[in-house]
């Protein structure tokens, strides 16, 4: 399911920066529509069911990580050779990086409702706004 919304994200037209916010647009649609699956995601990456999975879906679901990753690993190296991006940015760490981030705004704004901080943050703003700013910060400066 993840992946066909991605698709959405990447194709052809969009700037690089559009396609990343359009890739945390996708991971908040997929954590609100899909909220079971997107649980079990962060689940697998916590490591806090890997015992409980067989290890064959274990290894799929894995599998199904790095497929996934992969267009975005590429939109970080098109952005680097194309100057967008520093020269010295690492696309797989970026890649960490924006799940990390997307991944702590998505579970923050899952739980709006319980914390007087969220209650008035749009959470998919905030989540965008997060990408937004790692976007940013991996941008080449001009010297």
């Amino acid at each position: 399911l993840l992946k066909e919304m991605m698709q959405e994200a990447i194709r052809p037209g969009y700037s690089i920066e559009k396609k990343l916010l359009t890739i945390a647009d996708v991971h908040y649609r997929f954590s609100v529509e899909h909220r079971e699956y997107f649980s079990v995601l962060l689940a697998v990456n916590a490591g806090s069911i890997v015992d409980k999975v067989d290890p064959e879906e274990l290894r799929c679901i894995r599998s199904s990580e790095l497929r996934n990753a992969e267009p975005v690993v590429e939109l970080f190296r098109t952005g680097i050779s194309h100057g967008l991006f520093r020269a010295d940015l690492d696309p797989e760490y970026a890649v960490v990086m924006l799940w990390v981030s997307m991944c702590g705004a998505i579970m923050l704004a899952q739980n709006a409702a319980e914390s007087e901080l969220m209650r008035s943050i749009d959470a998919g703003q905030l989540v965008r706004d997060v990408v937004l700013n790692l976007v940013e910060g991996y941008k080449k400066r001009p010297a």
